[in-house]
């Protein structure tokens, strides 16, 4: 037997795909030797494969446009979160820096009136960013060519209604979070630093399950963010999500709006808050 060494450099790029393109057409060629002997000897080549595999994907249309537009789920968090990061911005940092916190504290209403009146304002931006981004996917995908690709991308009204059901607590939640955030800030500069490096937290769960691909469970979908980006991409999939997912992903999700929106409210209670810088 002939022994062939590959020598190459594992750090460059190009030298893998070199070296497994040359081991792949040597052991073609070693293959082809080996059953030209055994002809000659008068024995059947299939002597050297007594097991022969064959792969059957199981794979739909629709399951291979899943895969291939996953970001979305994310594409759909980042919207809702930079739909009313600046309004939150304006509603905290920007009154502080212009002084007009003062006058607004000064009314004969509770603080946590206030804040709710902000919370919901903020909210109605994300709530339209998200229907905004929603109906432009919908129409894009009527445009791509996915039947040549062998995919089916159905992104309809029923597709769209889940999706702003598992997007209501991140709604809320991305709206108190902005403004606890927002109200550490003394400047509006400041103020829009802070959540800058807020909109890292949602890729977190894209990149997780990028890079480190799991089976999906139950428990995924209590967690905010992890459950919706599995129950969206799970819809893009062509399943469905089962109503107990839905409520375990709504419940959770507002069980922590909630919290945040508590703490909010604590922060509004205090007389720092309205000193300018």
């Amino acid at each position: 037997m002939a022994q062939v060494d590959l020598i190459y450099d594992s750090s460059r790029r190009d030298a893998s795909a070199a070296e497994e393109r040359l081991a792949g057409m040597l052991k073609s060629y070693a293959g082809t030797q080996g059953a030209m002997r055994l002809v000659a000897r008068g024995l059947s080549p299939e002597m050297m494969m007594p097991l022969r595999v064959d792969a059957r994907d199981q794979s739909t249309p629709q399951s291979r446009a899943g895969m291939m537009f996953g970001i979305l789920p994310y594409f759909f968090v980042i919207t809702v979160l930079v739909g009313g990061m600046y309004l939150a911005i304006d509603f905290t940092a920007g009154e502080r820096e212009r002084q007009s916190l003062e006058a607004l504290f000064a009314n004969p209403l509770p603080r946590w009136q206030i804040l709710l009146g902000k919370l919901g304002a903020i909210c109605v931006f994300s709530l339209a960013s998200l229907l905004i981004c929603v109906v432009a996917f919908a129409v894009a995908g009527r445009f791509l060519p996915t039947d040549k690709m062998g995919m089916t991308l159905n992104l309809g009204i029923g597709f769209a209604g889940q999706v702003f059901l598992l997007m209501l607590p991140l709604v809320l939640l991305f709206s108190a979070l902005q403004t606890l955030v927002a109200g550490f800030a003394k400047t509006y500069r400041e103020a829009q630093t802070y959540l800058s490096l807020l909109m890292v937290v949602p890729m977190l769960p894209s990149m997780l399950l990028t890079f480190m691909p799991v089976k999906t469970v139950g428990w995924m979908y209590a967690v905010p963010l992890l459950g919706q980006q599995v129950g969206i991409t799970q819809l893009l999939r062509g399943g469905a999500v089962g109503m107990p997912h839905v409520m375990m992903c709504l419940v959770s999700g507002f069980v922590v709006a909630l919290l945040v929106t508590l703490a909010t409210v604590w922060v509004y209670r205090s007389e720092r808050l309205a000193i300018s810088a």
